[in-house]
């Protein structure tokens, strides 16, 4: 990418920003999550908005990472509006639904995916009962962030 073509989606971040709104894709990952949670936390700090509005396009990802997310989503003082264009999959799919009650919006071409958990693993007998033991806690948990919205 060039050095005009980045400074353009500077811009374009910088406008979003500006407006409330926080544009995220890809795979969800550390880098993505971690960006929109310090997005969440600086508009929380300002407070001068009554709504934010986070714009997923996600094959999905990382759940850990999706959890942080979420679970800043439901700590934030101000709303999140959720607006799914092009795919909600997996963990984004999670991230959309903990949006606000009311304030979800999926566009007419959006896919949207909730799949279930495997738990299939294979290794040494005490790494798989950690791992099923894991893998029912998140199985759990992600069931709960479904209930809960």
């Amino acid at each position: 990418m060039t050095s005009e073509a980045s400074n353009v989606l500077d811009s374009i971040d910088m406008v979003l920003y500006e407006s409330g709104t926080f544009y995220l894709s890809s795979e969800i990952n550390d880098d993505n999550i971690g960006d929109c949670i310090r997005w969440i936390m600086a508009e929380n700090c300002e407070g001068k908005r009554k709504e934010l509005t986070l714009v997923i396009n996600s094959p999905g990802g990382d759940l850990y990472s999706a959890f942080g997310l979420i679970d800043m989503i439901k700590a934030s003082k101000i709303p999140v509006a959720t607006i799914g264009v092009g795919s909600l999959m997996s963990a984004a799919f999670l991230i959309f639904i903990t949006g606000a009650k009311g304030r979800r919006r999926v566009t007419k071409n959006t896919s949207v995916m909730c799949h279930q958990f495997s738990t299939y693993y294979e290794g040494k007998e005490h790494d798989a009962k950690a791992y099923e033991k894991e893998t029912k806690y998140i199985k759990q948990r992600m069931l709960d962030i479904v209930k809960d919205s």
